[in-house]
């Protein structure tokens, strides 16, 4: 089962828009003497270095996510290049998490690392898979459809059987 969430051209060009207007206003300030304009040359610079993590990481990089009952993948393409940037076996699964209830736990769990895969940069919905791997929990954010939400939960040990 492979899921590819669709990219929001809008969001991508309204987040453009909104940078390149930040960058101007910024070189603008820069050489009117009201200020040191090192100070908005040097704002400009983090602007801009901000915004280009941001478009290469939400904007122009698709995720796919593949999940075929035994192991989970996730591949990033940015233009003609793939990487796979996860894979997990289900046997390290530990926990499926909704957005309302991975921010709910927030304060109480025990996480070393977050994976943030999630195809948008604010996403109205995602899932958050906790697996354990090598004596370390650690978790994943990403956008499964439905279906494969269906599925992961069927391969996750249920909770009150162990207890």
């Amino acid at each position: 089962m492979i899921h590819t969430p669709d990219r929001n051209k809008k969001k991508t060009y309204i987040f453009s828009a909104i940078v390149f207007s930040v960058l101007a206003a910024l070189f603008l300030l820069a050489s009117i003497p009201v200020f040191n304009a090192g100070v908005w040359q040097l704002l400009a610079m983090l602007v801009f270095i901000v915004s280009a993590f941001l478009l290469d990481k939400y904007y122009l990089s698709t995720y796919s996510y593949t999940f075929n009952g035994t192991e989970f993948v996730v591949t990033k393409t940015t233009g003609k290049k793939s990487v796979k940037v996860c894979h997990l076996d289900t046997d390290t699964f530990v926990a499926l998490y909704t957005k309302e209830e991975w921010k709910k736990n927030k304060k109480t769990r025990q996480i070393n690392s977050v994976y943030n895969y999630n195809a948008e940069f604010l996403p109205r919905e995602y899932m958050c898979l906790v697996f354990e791997m090598y004596g370390k929990v650690t978790a994943v954010l990403f956008q499964p459809s439905k279906e494969m939400v269906q599925e992961m939960k069927k391969v996750i040990p249920d909770t009150k059987e162990n207890q």
